[in-house]
């Protein structure tokens, strides 16, 4: 797929998780450690993300990097499981959810490949 489609698709689903979970621009751009524009940019498809910061928005979304660059991306399909919403989040909140998060993605792909080997 040409890279300014991948970027565009990835702009739409960056912008409709971050809104889902109730993450600002701001957060997610002090969880990254960058300018809120540069979310922006992410958010608009103007900037491609570089591959440190695909994995870390993952790790945020709780997604897998592939599923970020989905078409059509169902987030009511994905395993967001919010009791709140983010309002008066801080980074270090934001760092604690990606680190549970890439946590349990582990989790689960070890325990997917411990059902195959049975």
């Amino acid at each position: 797929m040409e890279t300014k489609i991948i970027n565009l698709i990835l702009a739409e689903n960056l912008k409709l998780l971050r809104d889902k979970m109730g993450y600002t621009q701001e957060l997610v751009a002090n969880y990254l450690g960058v300018q809120r524009e540069l979310i922006s940019f992410y958010e608009n498809g103007q900037r491609s993300v570089t591959a440190p910061h695909l994995e870390k928005l993952a790790d945020l979304f709780h997604v897998e990097t592939r599923q970020l660059k989905k078409e059509k991306l169902e987030v009511d399909a994905l395993r967001i499981a919010f009791a709140f919403r983010a309002d008066g989040f801080s980074e270090t909140d934001a760092f604690a959810i990606a680190w549970f998060h890439r946590v349990m993605k582990n989790y689960l792909r070890i325990q997917k490949l411990s059902n195959e080997v049975k």
